[in-house]
């Protein structure tokens, strides 16, 4: 693959690709009324959101080493069995506790409501809808009969269906329960800051800004309060970060393992909200900066 990259013929090939990708999307799609489209939508999206869930599963799991060993080294400062005291690395520590204390804030100061009416009921009712019928809309009128879901009227939403998709796949292990919707936003708070900690400690070559930069993300207050609702900004906020960690790594090690994982989770960043697609320029722009300073926009 790496010898086809450097070819002269990689570039005519990849233009002929894109020229066929683009030709099946118009045949599919551009030929279609807007009804159509929306059907299509609605029976294919949840599909495309599997598959691309299962390959970012794939992605971490070629990266599981590397994932295992950075978390290594911020807690074991020496090699060996035997931990004590005295080889027990504190940045970890020090992380684990703002960790802990980000989770505490959200569980006994930021207030579990929903702050989006009616956007967030409708993100869960179509969770709850991707769940039973693996279909991408939400139900104007369905009900529970005997245990057995009926969905009478559905309509397709115009939002992206990331964030319901993340609810669905919560509904489909642990049950309907709008309660489980909460605590996956809990869950992708403490992932978020993990990630500025690491983003943040690449940047800035050090893990004491890394702690800095965690300690303001679980300080800060309207990230504590949309953390404990069902609004899709959490979501999006948790993977365009992932998306710039990811682009970062993948710029120093220039490993195919990496590139996977980053190519992976892009496109279901980008499902999360529409403008979340802009997390790759934003991931290019902080390497450019840490590798040309000179080039910084002011």
């Amino acid at each position: 693959m790496r010898r086809f990259a450097r070819s002269r013929f990689f570039t005519p090939v990849m233009v002929v690709l894109y020229l066929l990708l683009a030709g099946i999307l118009f045949a599919v799609i551009g030929a279609r009324t807007k009804p159509e489209i929306e059907v299509l939508l609605i029976r294919w999206f949840s599909r495309f959101l599997w598959t691309n869930f299962l390959l970012v599963v794939i992605g971490v799991a070629l990266c599981r080493s590397d994932i295992v060993a950075a978390f290594r080294e911020l807690f074991a400062a020496s090699p060996g069995p035997i931990r004590t005291p005295r080889s027990l690395n504190w940045p970890g520590v020090y992380l684990l506790l703002i960790l802990i204390t980000g989770l505490l804030l959200i569980s006994l100061a930021a207030p579990q409501v929903r702050r989006i009416y009616y956007d967030e009921d409708i993100y869960a009712n179509m969770g709850q809808n991707i769940a039973y019928t693996g279909q991408t809309r939400m139900a104007n009128y369905g009900t529970f009969e005997y245990s057995e879901y009926f969905v009478n009227w559905l309509l397709y939403n115009k939002d992206p269906s990331g964030r319901p998709f993340l609810i669905g796949l919560v509904f489909q292990l642990f049950g309907t329960d709008k309660t489980y919707a909460f605590y996956l936003n809990n869950l992708l708070f403490a992932g978020g800051l993990l990630i500025v900690f690491f983003i943040t400690w690449i940047v800035a070559r050090g893990w004491f800004a890394g702690l800095i930069a965690a300690l303001v993300y679980a300080l800060i207050p309207h990230n504590l309060i949309w953390s404990n609702t069902i609004a899709a900004e959490k979501p999006a906020a948790f993977f365009e970060s992932l998306v710039v960690l990811c682009i970062l790594v993948w710029f120093q090690s220039r490993e195919p393992r990496h590139l996977f994982l980053m190519v992976a989770i892009l496109p279901l960043a980008g499902a999360m909200r529409t403008e979340s697609v802009m997390s790759g320029i934003l991931g290019g722009e902080v390497n450019l900066q840490m590798t040309f300073p000179e080039t910084a926009l002011s």
